[in-house]
């Protein structure tokens, strides 16, 4: 079965999108001896220096970008939660630290402490990620939804522009208006 573009009814230069993504993103690597000039500080004189260089590199076309599948939708991270609580356990450290050598029951006092102000960070990040769930897993059907649309689209070169089988027609910069509606 041929599939014809909606907007010029031809299929000579049909491709299917994600073909196109992917065969548009390469990388490579070269590897080899470099030299160069150096002038080291309070000589003055120039001297020549070599070396072995690796570089590595990606890179993409422009219609492979336009093209691109939908962003898988990001989750929160607990970043703020771990970083708060190794603070605290810094601040504890250095408490009882300061305190330990006049009473031996402070630094015990200020581990209790920091152990509970991080139980209660726990559990409010866990009320706010049980508060986000419904959003984000809605996020994550409206992303899944919109691949499975990006993976039958195709693309006429003639008239840069997407399309589905179906006939749903958007110009080649404007594919989240196919796969999000």
């Amino acid at each position: 079965m041929s599939i014809f573009c909606p907007e010029c009814g031809k299929d000579d230069m049909i491709q299917k999108v994600s073909a196109i993504y992917s065969s548009g993103i390469t990388s490579g690597s070269y590897s080899g001896p470099t030299s160069g000039v150096s002038v080291p500080i309070g000589s003055g004189k120039p001297s020549v220096i070599g070396g072995y260089t690796t570089l590595k590199g990606t890179s993409q076309t422009e219609i492979s970008r336009k093209l691109a599948p939908p962003k898988h939708p990001t989750r929160p991270t607990n970043g703020c939660l771990i970083l708060s609580i190794i603070g605290l356990w810094m601040v504890a450290g250095m408490f009882g630290m300061s305190i330990g050598k006049n009473s031996s029951v402070a630094p015990y006092f200020a581990i209790v402490v920091i152990f509970c102000i991080i139980g209660a960070l726990i559990a409010y990040n866990n009320s706010e990620q049980k508060k986000r769930r419904p959003e984000i897993e809605a996020a994550e059907k409206k992303w899944q939804i919109a691949m499975s649309k990006w993976n039958e689209l195709y693309y006429c070169a003639r008239n840069d522009c997407v399309f589905t089988a179906e006939g749903e027609l958007a110009s080649a910069d404007r594919v989240a208006d196919i796969l999000y509606r």
